[in-house]
């Protein structure tokens, strides 16, 4: 157990979350606001929605290359 939990609030981006977890050298970091926990990010999560956001610019770079009829 960690004698100082760490935490993020619900408005925490992406890199800061990452951040955070690299530093800290965790997996799962608690979600926290006012002080009631809400959820957990895992480091799986981080990684799907780095994904999501990267596939999300590569669509949009498509269609601004070769635009449909």
């Amino acid at each position: 157990m960690n004698q100082e939990p760490v935490n993020v609030s619900p408005r925490a981006d992406l890199e800061d979350c990452k951040g955070v977890m690299a530093e800290r050298r965790i997996r799962h970091l608690p979600v926290a606001e006012q002080g009631h926990m809400l959820g957990v990010i895992s480091f799986t999560d981080l990684l799907k929605l780095a994904i999501q956001q990267k596939d999300y610019v590569i669509e949009q770079l498509e269609q601004y290359i070769a635009p449909g009829p």
